[in-house]
Parts: C-alpha cells; sequence; structure tokens
C-alpha cells in the first residue's frame, strides 16, 4: 500500500486501486482544499494596488468620447422589449392557430413550393412585422407598454393579421430559403419574387 503525507494539512494520503502511477507521483495534496490554500497561502493578488492605473492607455478610450450608437432617435427598434412581448402575445393568441390550421387545410398539408416536405409552416406573404407596424400606427392612441391586453384584444379583430390570401404552406427547408425582411436590401425584395416560384 502507496502512502504520502500531504504538503498543506500533514494528513496521510492512500493510494486508491483506480489512481495510476503517473498521476500518484505528482500527487502532493489530500484534497483540492488543500491544494488551494497552499497554492494562494502567501500570495497576493496580481492586481492588489493597481487601482486607478490603466495597464493598456492605448486600447482605452479617450476622455470625453462618446461610443457611436445604432439606435436613431424616433425610430422604435424591431427587437426593442415590449415590441417583442406584444408580438409574441399576438403570435400565441388562439386566433393565430386557427388561421395558420385552415392555411394548412386550404393547402392541403403540402409545401407550395416543392410540394412535399413533413414539417410545415404557415408563412406570411406580407411580414407579420410589417403588418403588426401598421397596427400599432392605426392604434396608436394606445402604449405597448401599459395596453398590451387592450392590443391583443384589438389585434383579435385586425383582419390583416387573419388574412388567408397572405398566407402559404411551407416545408421548413423553403420556408429557411427566405431570408429575414429585416435584413433583405431593397434589390433583394424586388428580386426575390422572381427567383423565388413563391410569391412573397
Amino acid at each position: 500500500m502507496l502512502t504520502k503525507i500531504c504538503k498543506k494539512c500533514g494528513k496521510k494520503i492512500i493510494k486508491k486501486p483506480s489512481e495510476g502511477i503517473p498521476y500518484w507521483n505528482t500527487k502532493k495534496f489530500c484534497s483540492n482544499k488543500c491544494a488551494n490554500l497552499f497554492n494562494w497561502l502567501g500570495h497576493s493578488p496580481w492586481n492588489k494596488g493597481l487601482k486607478g492605473i490603466h495597464l493598456s492607455p492605448k486600447s482605452e478610450f479617450p476622455k470625453g468620447f462618446l461610443p457611436p450608437t445604432h439606435w436613431k432617435k424616433g425610430i422604435v427598434p424591431w427587437n426593442k422589449t415590449y415590441f417583442r412581448e406584444l408580438r409574441y402575445l399576438i403570435r400565441e393568441c388562439p386566433e393565430m392557430i386557427i388561421w395558420r390550421k385552415k392555411v394548412f387545410e386550404r393547402d392541403k398539408y403540402i409545401c407550395q413550393d416543392c410540394r412535399k416536405g413533413s414539417y410545415l409552416h404557415a408563412h406570411h406573404k406580407n411580414p407579420f412585422s410589417i403588418i403588426l407596424r401598421e397596427f400599432l400606427k392605426e392604434f396608436s392612441q394606445f402604449s405597448p407598454i401599459e395596453d398590451k391586453e387592450t392590443l391583443v384584444r384589438l389585434a383579435k379583430n385586425y383582419k390583416p393579421f387573419w388574412d388567408l390570401d397572405n398566407g402559404i404552406t411551407l416545408c421548413i427547408k423553403c420556408h429557411n430559403k427566405i431570408p429575414k425582411y429585416y435584413l433583405r436590401t431593397d434589390a433583394e425584395k424586388a428580386q426575390k419574387a422572381k427567383d423565388f416560384s413563391v410569391k412573397i
């Protein structure tokens, strides 16, 4: 039976059958706790006393520098928190489930591009985000933050959301061919209807 003494606490260490000889030869402590205490005992942190000292002055921002922002005054970002929450509330309402089912039934549960595919999506030809923005403009007297419940109730009777002609059945593969609306350039938006067999 091989034994040795822990360098930190002096406890006797017995070699386990699962420990190989190379590991045992380098083992110095009975536990990770002893190893950590031994390694840090008497050592100071590397950054002690360096408070207020810039270690890389070349890479720091000059005094008075303001980093550029991508948000423009008066324009609500598409991913603003309350905007996302309202979108999800409308997408998860029962009317959306009924609309999706009616689109699938009209297209006989077949992808309208490749005429096959298993996992189906109900795609909005006119992007849902655009319809939502038009909806918020029409009901601008309501706040998307304080009047979310009211806006969801109004959305249930807002016909553009539930227009069957705006929906088309696509499989996940064909749906992924269509780039996200907010990432498209104007040229892509114009050319996409010609290149893709499904007009969007």
